[in-house]
């Protein structure tokens, strides 16, 4: 059941006080005056609506209680908060009976064995009381090869080298790949990105070849002497890289050839 609010008496009205002591109230042989009545009148509306909102409908709900309306099970123990509860296996002797996984825990239930294989194997025991310490071996004799577009890298991921084999062009002439020299019409130079980043490059070579065109080797391809420069020259990154010089040492003619680069460095 709701309980209805009153009314607002005399909410617009004159209302004062003005004369009349409270303590007293009305003096003897004089009419009281209609603003009194109306402050008499307005106070006891007022005060009623605030009883009215500081109590709880019939169906509402306390925001505190002694007791719960519904009592509650926990543990199997019914709970209505009107008294502490004991339960079996937690605050007196007994079993609790319980399921599932902690959210957190010192140690796994079943412990695990992690392996490794790859590069390098091995294995080792975890159940999360310590840290996990692997001893790791390498293979000495497994090679791993990457092919792309236009290079392999063959990895030796024990010792951590690369040998990459990169096609700088193919079937075509040296002046269409490379840049004139300023100072020497019969040098060239080209700049050449290697496929990964080493992180130390050891060797380079680039060699002029008649593969995969229509001219005999010793008619271009031998023409040209090769010359890679070596870590900083001219500001370039020998790890990311390859600067190649080229100077033609006979002939004139210029013929398809193609040209690759074998680099090995430590990745």
């Amino acid at each position: 059941m709701t309980i209805a609010k009153l009314d607002e008496f005399a909410k617009t009205g004159q209302k004062s006080i003005t004369g009349l002591t409270q303590t007293e109230g009305f003096p003897a042989n004089q009419k009281p005056a209609r603003q009194w009545f109306n402050y008499l009148f307005n106070k006891i509306t007022l005060k009623i609506n605030d009883l009215i909102d500081s109590k709880l409908d019939i169906n509402a709900n306390a925001q505190t209680s002694s007791k719960l309306e519904v009592a509650r099970l926990i543990g199997g123990v019914s709970f209505d908060g009107s008294k502490n509860i004991d339960l079996p296996g937690v605050n007196q002797y007994g079993n609790q009976s319980t399921s599932g996984n902690a959210a957190t825990a010192t140690k796994l239930q079943t412990g695990r064995k992690v392996l490794i294989s790859g590069a390098v194997s091995g294995e080792g025991y975890f159940d999360g009381t310590d840290d996990l310490k692997l001893n790791l071996s390498g293979s000495a004799t497994d090679l791993r090869v990457v092919q792309g577009s236009n290079y392999k890298i063959t990895y030796d991921d024990y010792r951590r080298i690369a040998i990459i084999e990169l096609n700088l062009w193919t079937n075509d002439a040296v002046s269409n790949q490379t840049q004139q020299e300023t100072k020497l019409s019969s040098s060239k130079y080209g700049i050449f990105a290697l496929p990964i980043q080493l992180k130390k490059r050891i060797t380079a070579d680039v060699q002029i070849v008649e593969t995969n065109t229509s001219e005999i080797y010793n008619k271009e391809a031998m023409e040209w002497l090769t010359n890679v420069m070596p870590d900083g020259y001219q500001n370039t990154n020998a790890n990311e890289k390859l600067f190649v010089r080229f100077k033609r040492w006979t002939g004139s003619d210029d013929e398809k050839v193609s040209a690759i680069a074998t680099v090995m460095g430590i990745f």
